[in-house]
């Protein structure tokens, strides 16, 4: 993980357990939609700590890998680097939450100016 992320075991060793902190995180994320690049697997993180404490959650989901390949086809690299290059979003720290999520919200745009507004 920290050659990955660049986060060592030092830089968590403070951060609070999931139980400490899941009844705020349900509270702030309410009854949003759970987006994420490869949502699946952040959100399979989220609900299994959940599950470990004996509670549900449940969100909808919007994967950005999955949306991008289906409103721009054909790119070299769905990756959130490779998407984040191809379109100028820019990507500060990859694989940081803050700077992953703003990315992500960056291609969320992207989505949102291709969709079909309901009428």
């Amino acid at each position: 993980i920290t050659r990955l992320t660049g986060i060592s075991d030092e830089m968590v060793k403070q951060a609070p357990i999931f139980s400490e902190i899941s009844g705020s995180f349900r509270e702030f994320v309410g009854e949003a939609v759970f987006v994420a690049h490869n949502a699946s697997f952040d959100y399979g993180f989220i609900r299994d700590e959940y599950r470990r404490l004996g509670e549900n959650f449940r969100r909808p989901t919007l994967c950005t890998v999955v949306t991008m390949r289906r409103f721009f086809p054909g790119l070299p690299s769905y990756s959130l680097a490779g998407l984040t290059k191809h379109f100028g979003i820019p990507l500060e720290t990859h694989h940081r939450a803050l700077c992953d999520a703003q990315a992500t919200a960056g291609l969320l745009q992207l989505i949102n100016g291709k969709r079909v507004p309901r009428v």
